[in-house]
């Protein structure tokens, strides 16, 4: 499990890295393969009754780092200044807005990139928590995050 998160990550980092990506650039939208271990890995690091955001961190290297992020309902518009991501939808539905576009519909399997720099929030439109793998470059430090105005 923990080799098939790396390479995910190294997958990922190549990507980011072999190409400038415009903003909210959505790199795939394909089914997940081997399902079964997400769902054990989520199984393992369950929202708390009452959680609405869990991020648990699996991987990290200096370069970057890979968590798993949770989202019970919504998070708060916010900006990330020296970190890129990219966020792959594991499970659930919804809306992510990166500044002044929105995905909607978004599924799993679908990939989506953020520049750091760029307004994003997620809201969850299904009934069970949404989860993604989001990998962060370089490292996430738990730092960098800054809240945005609602209205962003």
């Amino acid at each position: 499990m923990r080799q098939r998160l790396l390479m995910t990550g190294i997958v990922l980092s190549g990507l980011l890295l072999g190409c400038a990506a415009p903003t909210g650039l959505i790199l795939s939208r394909s089914p997940l393969p081997a399902v079964h271990a997400w769902e054990e890995l989520l199984a393992r690091h369950p929202l708390a009754p009452g959680e609405n955001i869990r991020v648990t961190p699996l991987e990290r290297t200096e370069a970057q780092s890979l968590s798993l992020v949770q989202i019970r309902q919504r998070e708060d518009p916010h900006v990330h200044a020296r970190h890129d991501l990219t966020v792959v939808v594991l499970r659930g539905t919804g809306t992510l807005s990166v500044g002044n576009a929105a995905f909607y519909g978004l599924k799993p399997g679908d990939t989506v990139f953020i520049p750091r720099g760029t307004p994003h929030h997620f809201v969850n439109e299904g009934e069970e928590p949404a989860a993604a793998l989001v990998l962060f470059a370089p490292a996430f430090d738990g730092k960098d995050t800054v809240p945005l105005p609602l209205s962003q």
